[in-house]
């Protein structure tokens, strides 16, 4: 049967692990590879992802809050955790519970989590966190060796790391990430002399693991590479990356105009004879409006942004919608929960034939189900309305 009238994400696990042993590739063997699963998986789904990388070899994974880091305990998944964000006192008992790595970037955090924890008498694990220069909390480097101390004398930390994040190792210029390596490395000597010497040191995100292979130390955090995109046009494309998402949707039905008809909220859009239009159950309400990564960058954006600031009218962009290996330009406002392309150049249109549609993936609203593949084949049994789907469509 044909699937009409259904959205889902396509995401292929194959896809995943192979960009994950394409960047593992560019590592020395005793340098270790984190994924990192922050925001849903960019998208794509938090547990899926980790499951999928932890396969092909990455050894830590690496979330944004504690709720992320739960999230994948209580799914099963077992590699090491790092949270990014600081925690406070009351998250002592689940970063405990599930053995979850905790982010140290300042004295009044540490003392918190220190009081919980002797309070449920048990160590923390722990990375601290180096401010360098990217202004998102974390120890100077010259208070590193006190806040240590101070960390010593807590008598329940396991500090396990410490890391810095680069602010413009995206960029072609990267005078200013060549010194906050310099100030994390400096810092780093000085713990070492004092007898502060973490297992591992971390500095490096996707770009910096693509063009700053001095830094790789003894871990690197990778996200947008996983995910088969580049971080910027700007580093070094040199993997063999493959596509891991696609959202897609259906023709719900298509439709031969005679004449002039409006089209869409505002009547901004009318019909001519001969024109063909097929409605897609997609809007936004999904997070289809927003631009996808791979146009958001190009000069057009910045021109219709510039323009929206002097007051000049422009609709608002979505990513482009392919239905048979052809874009089908949109015609009128996309609305909460339907589109309309123009199809009258295509063969054969009907109802139930696959979209593809461009948009941001971590825009894209949680309640559109994901359909995991592996082998060319669903990953997971994925039910959505009583339909079973499948790759490309329904069963």
């Amino acid at each position: 049967m044909r699937n009409i009238g259904l959205t889902w994400v396509e995401v292929d696990i194959d896809a995943i692990k192979h960009n994950v042993r394409q960047v593992a590739s560019l590592l020395k063997e005793e340098t270790k590879l984190m994924a990192v699963v922050k925001a849903d998986g960019y998208g794509h789904g938090a547990v899926e992802v980790a499951e999928a990388a932890v396969e092909a070899g990455a050894a830590w994974l690496g979330v944004s809050t504690l709720e992320e880091g739960v999230e994948l305990r209580r799914s099963g998944v077992d590699a090491p955790i790092l949270v990014y964000n600081p925690g406070v006192g009351e998250e002592a008992d689940l970063l405990i519970k599930y053995d979850l790595s905790v982010t140290l970037a300042s004295l009044k955090t540490a003392e918190m989590l220190s009081h919980r924890a002797y309070a449920l008498g048990e160590d923390i694990k722990a990375h601290l966190k180096i401010e360098t220069g990217f202004g998102r909390g974390g120890v100077f480097p010259e208070e590193a060796v006190s806040f240590m101390k101070k960390i010593e004398e807590m008598g329940n930390f396991e500090i396990e790391g410490v890391y810095t994040h680069f602010a413009t190792a995206d960029e072609k210029d990267k005078r200013h990430a060549y010194e906050q390596l310099g100030k994390f490395q400096k810092a780093v000597d000085v713990l070492d002399s004092a007898g502060y010497a973490p297992a591992l040191k971390h500095v490096c995100n996707s770009a910096a693991t693509l063009d700053m292979p001095e830094a790789h130390m003894d871990m690197v955090r990778i996200g947008n590479l996983i995910y088969g995109q580049y971080p910027s046009a700007a580093v070094e494309k040199k993997l063999d990356l493959k596509t891991t998402w696609q959202l897609k949707s259906t023709v719900m039905f298509v439709r031969e105009y005679q004449g002039s008809q409006v089209v869409g909220y505002g009547a901004e859009a009318r019909t001519k004879k001969g024109m063909v239009l097929a409605t897609l159950p997609i809007g936004f309400s999904d997070g289809f409006t927003l631009l996808p990564e791979s146009i958001a960058i190009k000069p057009r954006f910045f021109l219709k942004r510039f323009l929206t600031r002097l007051g000049v009218k422009v609709s608002r962009a979505a990513g482009p919608i392919e239905i048979k290996g052809q874009v089908t330009p949109i015609v009128g406002r996309v609305s909460m929960q339907h589109t309309n392309v123009d199809v009258t150049q295509l063969f054969n249109i009907v109802a139930g034939d696959v979209a593809t549609v461009a948009a941001r993936r971590t825009s894209i609203n949680s309640r559109v189900p994901k359909v995991y593949v592996q082998d060319g084949h669903p990953y997971k049994a994925v039910t959505y309305n009583g339909v079973k789907l499948y790759k490309g469509g329904a069963a």
